[in-house]
């Protein structure tokens, strides 16, 4: 029981970096684009711009995990045509 409660821990704890070093990305090395983004919007953006950055990466990020444990999409393209079902949607994203 413990083992696997480990082995949850760190499955969790690894994706949980994998998901910061993706969000967090190039940037981090320096930080200047990123300041200088919210610096420009004034206070708001100083205070509010990252809290609610987090916020909408914390809830896009339990709305695709939900996705992905309720249809259990075995590859990404299942996943890719779940989240996006209706074919105008697809059409439209596939450009992205």
């Amino acid at each position: 029981m413990v083992a696997t409660s480990r082995k949850k821990t760190a499955a969790i704890l690894s994706l949980s970096a994998i998901m910061y070093t993706a969000y967090v990305g190039p940037g981090f090395a320096s930080g200047t684009q990123t300041v200088s983004y919210f610096n420009n919007k004034g206070w708001i953006g100083i205070f509010l711009g990252p809290a609610l950055a987090g916020l909408l990466c914390f809830v896009f990020s339990i709305l695709l995990f939900e996705v992905n444990r309720i249809y259990q999409p075995v590859s990404y393209r299942d996943a890719y045509n779940t989240i996006y079902r209706p074919k105008r949607l697809q059409l439209f994203f596939r450009n992205f």
